[in-house]
């Protein structure tokens, strides 16, 4: 019993564990893709 719960918790862990890291990766994609284009922003409206 006490084995089962212990693998159950290692599991919930595990699946924490990636839910952050996929968050994480999503987050620093968002700003990689967003940085550019508020550069380019910047640069068109300064241009403009």
């Amino acid at each position: 019993m006490k084995a089962d719960s212990r693998s159950k918790r290692k599991t919930l862990v595990m699946q924490i564990c990636w839910f952050i890291a996929l968050w994480v990766f999503g987050v620093a994609a968002t700003m990689i893709a967003v940085y550019p284009l508020k550069l380019l922003i910047k640069l068109a409206s300064q241009g403009g």
